[in-house]
């Protein structure tokens, strides 16, 4: 079996791939997200049975995935693999992933932090959720535990968590934009010296701004 994912991936996600998916066989084929030409001539040549991205990701380079472009991509319709998609920032304050995922017919599955993002790193939360109901039937038998939260991650939830989607969402957006323009006084500042290397997508010196701008107009990292 292969899996192809992103050259920069969060560390325990490469750890997984490398320590636990490797030793059992299954062949890991990097690529880099924001050459969607590179991504379509891969899947066709190696038909993996999953390909894992990350929407933005996790590394100083912050590739950007194209998500509106690579759902659209005619290889992934015909070699149909389970996509799981690492979302930065939860849906769909910054990008619309579920939207995204509901208007397909591909096998998507979107997985988010609910520890950063929901539970303010104040309890231990993962997120996955998917439209496709023989993922989903499978994704529930194969979880060691329940699919509900335990009752300290509610707690902890309804503690954090704004009481409306409009107030979560405007929250997300102004944490997005106030590092944004963080990094661009950082960045400005770094021009005058070698001490500091400052990397965000929002930068005028990003290979990917354009694309960045466009689809993470208030910045996409928290």
């Amino acid at each position: 079996d292969v899996i192809l994912h992103g050259f920069q991936l969060y560390s325990k996600s490469r750890e997984y791939i490398d320590q636990d998916l490797r030793p059992r066989g299954v062949k890991p084929i990097g690529v880099y997200v924001s050459d969607l030409d590179a991504v379509a001539s891969a899947i066709s040549h190696h038909k993996p049975k999953v390909v894992f991205f990350e929407t933005i990701s996790n590394g100083t380079e912050m590739e950007v995935l194209d998500i509106e472009r690579f759902v659209r991509l005619p290889v992934l319709y015909q070699v149909n693999p389970i996509i799981v998609l690492d979302n930065t920032l939860p849906t769909d304050s910054n990008l619309r992933l579920a939207k995204i995922a509901k208007q397909t017919s591909l096998r998507i599955i979107g997985v988010e932090s609910g520890t950063k993002s929901y539970a303010l790193n104040q309890d231990l939360a993962g997120i996955a959720y998917t439209y496709d109901k023989e993922l989903l039937d499978k994704l529930k038998r194969k979880r060691r535990r329940g699919d509900s939260p335990g009752p300290s991650l509610v707690k902890t939830l309804e503690r954090v968590i704004p009481p409306t989607k409009e107030e979560f969402d405007r929250e997300n957006r102004t944490i997005s934009s106030n590092t944004a323009e963080l990094a661009l006084a950082c960045w400005q500042a770094a021009r005058s010296s070698d001490a500091l290397v400052v990397s965000h997508h929002n930068l005028p010196d990003y290979p990917q701004s354009s694309l960045a701008k466009r689809m993470y107009p208030n910045g996409a990292s928290p």
